[in-house]
């Protein structure tokens, strides 16, 4: 499968078991140096489960690694969703990049990806309603065709129904995205670093088995 190739078998794994968000992350430059975050959505992204958390987890990173945001959308969508990126916090600098198909959009996005971006992929679960193989043949491209940019592949959780509304950041007690470190050997790929990450994070032993 896709996901067993980009992120190793684990990722398949956590797909089908974990609950929560996910967040695969391809790091291969220093976070510091990004100058622009880039995301391409789909037709009917509109209708993307925790649309409201995604965009406080991308804006919130383009914020604390002082990019830029750039996404990149089908025209003809819902001025909803626009307005929804625009009024997602905590705010940073935003272009809105708009395309008539879903071809014209993926031309642009990958057209427009330099050395310094860092691309962010709102990906579906392929149990989700808007699963769709495009989604999954465009992150394909990305991870092969610009190797050493940093990628990231979000995921909605399976319990979405109960976390429609839109993040609520309180001042007293903003509601920010938890990262994790975790030092993995050199030469660990695939299944070795994912579990070593999912380790870090959970402090016990996975089931990640194959």
């Amino acid at each position: 499968m896709l996901e067993s190739r980009l992120f190793g078998a684990v990722s398949e794994n956590l797909q089908e078991s974990c609950p929560s968000r996910l967040l695969f992350c391809r790091l291969v430059q220093p976070l510091n140096i990004t100058k622009r975050l880039l995301i391409p959505f789909p037709a009917l992204a509109e209708k993307r489960a925790n649309m409201g958390a995604f965009l406080h987890d991308a804006k919130h990173l383009a914020h604390q690694v002082g990019a830029s945001l750039r996404v990149y959308l089908v025209a003809g969508d819902k001025p909803d969703l626009k307005n929804q990126i625009r009024n997602a916090r905590p705010s940073c600098p935003l272009t809105i990049l708009e395309g008539e198909t879903w071809t014209e959009v993926q031309s642009m996005f990958l057209g427009d990806i330099s050395e310094k971006d860092m691309v962010m992929m709102p990906m579906e679960r392929r149990t989700g309603m808007f699963w769709t193989p495009a989604m999954q043949k465009l992150q394909e491209t990305v991870f092969s065709r610009f190797p050493g940019i940093n990628l990231l592949s979000a995921y909605p959780s399976l319990h979405w129904q109960n976390e429609e509304a839109p993040v609520a950041v309180h001042p007293s007690a903003p509601n920010k995205p938890e990262y994790y470190s975790a030092d993995i050997p050199a030469g660990a790929e695939g299944a070795a670093g994912l579990e070593a990450m999912v380790r870090r994070a959970f402090g016990e032993e996975p089931n990640v088995s194959s």
